[in-house]
């Protein structure tokens, strides 16, 4: 072998390892959960950030593992409620999982109440025409663009806005930036339990699933 096929050889294999490690990189940068749901066959399991099957997908919905918060203020078994466990449905019954997949415990979603202080609002919204935008005091923080815009708790600083435009939904952050395009058929009104785990529940053309802030998809 000449020193001209070594030379690109060892190119080639420097730049593969630049691009998986910016790839490993940036994803890191998005996703926070180690296990995330997965969509294969259209039942849910769930995988490592390599995509590796972690849990084998049989579940019909599943969410991340992240604190169920109303579970944990309200239910007596607290321990459940922690993000070491993930909610799932399997044939119209809801469990809380380990990560091994185990069910360790069964509940109804419904027994559960939300009870909360109302605060201030520190966001307001407001509207040119028949379009939507979003003020923090009289600073404009999103632009009067989108047909609907909702924000989980209008109090909070720290969580993004669902965005809705011609039909379609996209993400943009508390200083007005553009996280996910506006491109999906639906982001799913919770996903506010989903943020520790970096993680967005999507529909898009008939299929429900996951994809973190960087856009990666999570579906087989």
């Amino acid at each position: 072998m000449n020193l001209n096929m070594k030379f690109l050889f060892t190119f080639l294999a420097l730049l593969h390892l630049l691009i998986n490690t910016s790839f490993a990189q940036k994803q890191d940068d998005c996703l926070k959960a180690d296990l995330i749901p997965i969509l294969v066959k259209g039942k849910f399991g769930f995988c490592d950030k390599e995509g590796r099957i972690v849990i084998a997908p049989k579940f019909d919905d599943a969410e991340p593992f992240v604190i169920n918060m109303l579970y944990y203020i309200f239910n007596k078994d607290k321990i459940y409620g922690k993000a070491d466990f993930a909610t799932v449905k399997l044939k119209d019954k809801y469990y809380r999982i380990d990560k091994s997949g185990k069910p360790v415990f069964k509940f109804n979603p419904d027994e559960i109440e939300q009870v909360r202080e109302y605060k201030e609002p520190v966001y307001k919204e407001f509207e040119e025409g028949d379009k939507k935008g979003i003020k923090l005091d009289s600073t404009v923080i999103i632009n009067c663009l989108y047909d609907e815009i909702y924000h989980p708790d209008f109090y909070y600083k720290e969580f993004p806005f669902r965005v809705k435009k011609d039909n379609k939904y996209g993400i943009i952050d508390a200083n007005g930036k553009l996280l996910i395009p506006v491109i999906y058929d639906d982001i799913y009104y919770n996903y506010r339990d989903y943020i520790s785990a970096g993680l967005l529940k999507v529909r898009q053309e008939n299929k429900v699933f996951y994809i973190d802030y960087c856009g990666n998809q999570y579906v087989k």
